[in-house]
């Protein structure tokens, strides 16, 4: 491998889910209160110790066994699936948006 520059960047969701829940007060009135007084932070048992990307901006060369390569080329198999899955969703749930902001429009205006 030669040598290259890596930006890295950690994040620690329990941290983030400590500290979220400590500012979180709880409501006056159960009625009237907000999703994230009402929710409950996910227990720290699921929670991952640390997410970590990486970044570089030269191509880097790496020698890898063949499994290594087709898992590598499956995982990016199941990155695209979960990509246009996510993007099929995302454009049903405009449309489904962009319908029912017209149906109160239509409404509103024959009230």
């Amino acid at each position: 491998i030669t040598d290259f520059p890596l930006h890295v960047w950690v994040f620690q969701p329990k941290k983030m889910a400590e500290m979220l829940a400590s500012t979180i007060s709880p409501s006056p009135s159960p009625s009237l209160s907000s999703p994230l007084s009402s929710s409950v932070p996910p227990s720290s048992s699921t929670l991952p110790l640390i997410h970590i990307i990486a970044h570089t901006s030269q191509e880097v060369t790496v020698k890898l066994e063949r499994l290594h390569f087709l898992f590598l080329m499956r995982f990016k198999d199941s990155l695209q699936g979960f990509k246009n899955t996510l993007m099929k969703f995302l454009s049903i749930q405009s449309i489904i948006e962009s319908q029912s902001e017209a149906f109160q429009i239509q409404i509103q205006q024959e009230e």
